[in-house]
């Protein structure tokens, strides 16, 4: 890690650069992977936001931008509540559409802010296993036996004992 990017060094030397982002944070990479001689074998497709921002005009990624603050301003609404609250006129004077709020969802995806904390573990199915009574294996003559219990202390020291007068 070198300052606000890492690279990766291959053994012939071929760089990587990954740059960080100073509008969101995340690692992006402006590379032409097709002259790259380490793709042959193993690709990653990911789609980058600097890619999905060329799908849009300056306008809609200016609008999508505003519409991701103000999502952070109203702390993080899950996408359908914020979409419904702009979409009901419950924000006076909305900057944001929901027509803003799906390009911005298309350029940068879910904001992770929104999930992170809200969704619960659901509960395991139970695991049941068939087995007999534990009991089936003991003979029946040992079924009702009488067990003495004692504590017993050595040197602070304390110990179970028991004993089952029946059994030897």
């Amino acid at each position: 890690m070198i300052g606000d990017k890492f690279v990766i060094t291959w053994k012939d030397g071929t760089k990587w650069e990954f740059k960080q982002s100073s509008e969101f944070g995340f690692y992006y990479s402006d590379t032409d992977w097709s002259k790259n001689s380490h793709c042959d074998k193993h690709v990653l497709l990911a789609s980058t936001v600097k890619d999905n921002k060329s799908e849009f005009t300056p306008r809609d990624v200016s609008k999508a931008n505003k519409a991701r603050k103000l999502e952070a301003i109203l702390s993080f609404p899950s996408t359908r509540q914020y979409k419904c609250a702009v979409e009901s006129s419950v924000i006076r004077d909305c900057p944001a559409r929901s027509h803003d709020i799906e390009i911005a969802t298309k350029i940068y995806g879910p904001h992770t802010t929104a999930f992170a904390g809200k969704t619960t573990r659901r509960p395991s199915k139970e695991v049941r296993l068939p087995s007999p009574s534990p009991f089936a294996s003991i003979d029946p003559k040992y079924r009702r036996i009488c067990i003495c219990v004692d504590i017993l202390t050595i040197h602070g020291l304390k110990f179970l004992t028991t004993i089952i007068p029946t059994i030897k």
